[in-house]
């Protein structure tokens, strides 16, 4: 057997990160790559606040984001008031 260690599946939603992205597979596909597996499943593509909790619902137990960390921030400590207020959302859910 292969040393894996999680599953990424995505993108979960639009994502404009890339120029030419996968197609969207939706909450789903999370929710069936739940079931098929028991590895870690970090889910990317499109994730933000707003969509977090439907995402670890579905059976994701990490998100992988770029713009809905980053984006509109101009320091660092804008990035980290935001990602403390994503794993507050997280908590929340049960993540």
């Amino acid at each position: 057997s292969l040393p894996i260690d999680y599953v990424a599946v995505g993108p979960v939603f639009t994502t404009a990160s890339k120029d030419n992205p996968d197609p969207v597979v939706g909450l789903n596909f999370v929710e069936q790559a739940r079931r098929a597996t028991r590895l870690p499943l970090v889910a990317i593509g499109g994730i933000e606040a707003e969509n977090l909790v439907e995402v670890l619902q579905a059976g994701a137990d990490a998100v992988a984001m770029i713009s809905g960390l980053v984006a509109g921030c101009a320091t660092a400590r804008e990035v980290e008031i935001r990602a403390r207020a994503l794993l507050a959302i997280a908590l929340t859910a049960g993540a």
